[in-house]
């Protein structure tokens, strides 16, 4: 019987279309066109797939009102509410259906991806990663249940935008919020994550966090289901289960919901440094082990290069950090910190057509500070460092310039550079290491001895 009535409910219902639909936009949030990741990055899929949720939530609270919307838009709200059988009885198998649906897809979208790192044997698997997809697929299943309530509520068919459009700007309104606070309701959203210094392949959520998540998220289901399934012709008391659901839930989450800061935390397993053998010495993160070999021989030519320093540094580590976050609290004289990217391939990208020792040396081995004020200053900066690495790697011609217009100011910060005398163009090379050290901002001024 249970069978026979789910088949018949997939069949007059647009359920089936509006999951499919559901499907494709989940995956296709999860591929990122313009910058294709490495599977095996399970941290960054995990948690991007969680900040998708800003989307994707909206959309399952409006398939709800759709669905929800289904017998009050067919004027059958009295006839039905006029039979034998308990409301209850009648609409638990459209919200089981619904929010399973919806459930089932937010964990489907990632299915290739997750498939893909399990046969890559590097793979780094953060701790408790699959609380983290299921915290996700709650929270989407919740806002399904929600929109059921809504759209039996309100069956008018503006319900159904107004719907999408409130619940966006709702969340758009939380993720602001969140730039200037750290208060724990801001982690009532189910895609916030709170910004960190250290990029998301990195990062874990916490058991806390997931916890509370949990927690609000179950109690906002249980409000939306009790509030579909309340009578037709609903009395005051039969709002008090739904509402007292609602406070209970919330207050519990609250009470054990940590910080917005603090929800999601550097993973030590995955910045764990894995070390080549030999000498000199060449470490990568746990969660980029796969790129180790490939990235060995180049950065120790980078070291052999920098070399003809004074004060050369003796070790590579790949650095955690977004680009230009704080780099100069990081950056040790005798280290060379690079920030690595991988493609889907699972091999390390460089970018602008450069070799990955050019990569390696550039800015003569520093990493790139904070944003430029102006495009000029850019420009120049990019110039110097570009010409820093040529320079080490005994290039006779100058450095491709990063874009044409820039190609210019690194021939004229080349032609400086090689005009000088042999000893003096290793001072000018050193002193420009030594600012990107510090995160200066002249670093073609120093390298051209006009700073």
């Amino acid at each position: 019987m249970t069978i026979r009535l789910t088949i018949l409910e997939l069949r007059r219902t647009w359920l089936p279309w509006l999951i499919a639909f559901m499907l494709l936009a989940a995956h296709a949030m999860s591929i990122d066109g313009m910058d294709p990741q490495w599977p095996g990055l399970v941290g960054k899929t995990v948690i991007g797939h969680r900040s998708s949720l800003f989307l994707l939530w909206p959309l399952a609270l409006t398939i709800g009102v759709i669905i929800g919307r289904r017998d009050g838009a067919a004027g059958t709200s009295e006839l039905l509410g006029a039979t034998s059988r308990r409301p209850w009885s009648r609409l638990v198998l459209r919200a089981t259906l619904l929010c399973g649906g919806l459930a089932a897809v937010y964990l489907a979208a990632l299915a290739d991806t997750i498939g893909l790192a399990v046969l890559d044997a590097d793979t780094y698997w953060p701790s408790a990663w699959p609380w983290s997809l299921l915290v996700g697929a709650l929270g989407i299943a919740a806002g399904g249940l929600l929109g059921l309530a809504l759209g039996r509520a309100l069956p008018s068919l503006w319900t159904i935008p107004l719907s999408l459009l409130g619940a966006t700007v709702v969340l758009a309104g939380l993720e602001f919020a969140g730039r200037s606070a750290d208060a724990r309701v801001l982690l009532l959203d189910p895609s916030y994550v709170p910004d960190s210094d250290v990029t998301t392949e990195f990062l874990r959520v916490g058991a806390q966090a997931n916890a509370g998540q949990a927690i609000w998220f179950t109690a906002l289901g249980l409000t939306g289901f009790l509030l579909y399934t309340l009578p037709y012709r609903p009395r005051r008391a039969a709002l008090i289960p739904a509402g007292v659901t609602l406070v209970v839930g919330l207050a519990a989450a609250l009470l054990v919901l940590p910080s917005a800061a603090q929800a999601v935390r550097p993973d030590p397993g995955a910045t764990a440094l894995v070390c080549a053998e030999g000498t000199p010495r060449v470490c990568v993160t746990r969660a980029y082990a796969t790129v180790l070999p490939e990235l060995t021989g180049p950065a120790r030519e980078a070291l052999t290069a920098l070399g003809r320093l004074p004060n050369a540094p003796v070790e590579l580590i790949q650095d955690t950090h977004y680009f230009g976050f704080a780099a100069d609290t990081l950056q040790e004289p005798s280290t060379v910190r690079v920030q690595l990217t991988i493609d889907s391939d699972g091999g390390l990208v460089t970018g602008g057509g450069r070799t990955l020792v050019e990569s390696l040396l550039d800015g003569a081995g520093t990493l790139v500070c904070a944003g430029y004020t102006t495009r000029e200053a850019e420009s120049r900066q990019m110039a110097a460092r570009a010409v820093a690495a040529a320079w080490l790697l005994n290039r006779t011609d100058p450095p491709e310039a990063y874009v044409d217009e820039d190609r210019a100011v690194t021939t004229q910060a080349w032609d400086t550079l090689h005009a000088l005398p042999a000893d003096q163009q290793v001072a000018r090379v050193a002193a420009l290491r030594a600012a990107g050290l510090q995160c200066r901002a002249d670093l073609f001024e120093v390298l051209t001895g006009t700073a």
